[in-house]
């Protein structure tokens, strides 16, 4: 009960909006070396195979939003008996191509578990959306680039705002002239191992930033 009191609370503050706050970043002192990963596929395939053999808490399912990170993975990470003292958040890829949300709302649910997670005192590291050329099963839409683009952008201003690390993933799985490099991908979305590689070279100095030992 406490806990959906607090999500609940958070998401109105979320939604309120705080445009023009002067409040300085809080990033928690790092209480523990617990690493907790929340997000869809992308996270949900992650191996420590991919992270030089780091195994982290992996709560990430296929298939799912922001809101259902916010409303399931989230307390799990809470409730978890192992300890966590920097949460990962990746996700975003279904609400635009399942669940057509709109960009409001994506970044409502992000504020909200970064939120949530620092009153908890866990760092908070949120990764950016990657460019898809997905031809998946039922409707499953495409999305322009210059949506991802204007929405790494909004992500990595509340990063810069809140005191949270910004994994930029994206950048790192672009070929020189700007495109996606398809070749990481086994199918347009999902990553291939040495996609993953590429991530783990990004994710990898962020956890060590954070003080997290690996």
């Amino acid at each position: 009960m406490k806990l959906a009191i607090a999500i609940a609370t958070a998401l109105l503050s979320a939604c309120g909006g705080g445009n023009g706050s002067t409040t300085a970043p809080i990033v928690p002192p790092l209480r523990a070396q617990g690493v907790a990963l929340i997000g869809d596929s992308i996270t949900e395939a992650w191996s420590p195979a991919f992270m030089q053999g780091f195994a982290p808490l992996n709560l990430g399912v296929a298939g799912k939003t922001t809101g259902y990170m916010l409303s399931t993975e989230l307390p799990l990470v809470l409730e978890s008996h192992k300890e966590i003292g920097v949460l990962v958040i990746d996700g975003g890829i279904n609400d635009i191509h399942v669940a057509r949300s709109p960009d409001a709302e994506i970044m409502d649910n992000i504020k909200t578990m970064g939120r949530i997670a620092t009153e908890h005192g866990i760092r908070v590291i949120v990764a950016s959306l990657m460019l898809a050329d997905y031809q998946g099963a039922g409707d499953y839409a495409p999305t322009p680039p210059a949506r991802i683009e204007e929405l790494d952008q909004q992500i990595l201003e509340l990063c810069a705002q809140e005191g949270y690390e910004y994994a930029d993933y994206k950048d790192v799985m672009l070929l020189p002239d700007g495109t996606e490099d398809f070749a990481l991908y086994q199918d347009g979305l999902h990553p291939l191992g040495a996609g993953y590689v590429r991530m783990w070279n990004v994710l990898k100095p962020l956890l060590l930033d954070d003080g997290i030992t690996l």
